[in-house]
């Protein structure tokens, strides 16, 4: 009995690591950069919806980028989201919003 036990909570934390691994490697796409609301989302929901930026250049410039795809989050100077692009050279999409805004 403790065999099993202890194959089945083997089993359960394999399946969560999985789980936790999978989940990190999707969070870069478009679907969750358009999730992103200016001047709603801080930091905080910016990291969750796309994970860890790949670089931080400046205190108000995130930078995601992965294969053709690049996403640059600004936010003000009270880290909430002010502008936000997507880029992706393969797919040929390139969205700012607030359409028009353009990087200082």
């Amino acid at each position: 009995m403790e065999q099993f036990r202890r194959l089945i909570l083997t089993i359960a934390a394999g399946a969560l690591c999985m789980t936790m691994m999978i989940g990190c490697q999707t969070k870069f796409t478009v679907d969750n950069w358009d999730m992103i609301k200016v001047g709603t989302y801080e930091k905080i929901d910016v990291e969750d919806v796309l994970g860890e930026p790949q670089q931080k250049p400046f205190g108000d410039l995130w930078w995601y980028h992965k294969d053709s795809k690049e996403a640059k989050i600004y936010f003000t100077d009270k880290g909430v989201v002010k502008a936000k692009k997507w880029f992706d050279a393969k797919g040929g999409k390139a969205v700012t919003v607030p359409e028009g805004w353009i990087e200082k």
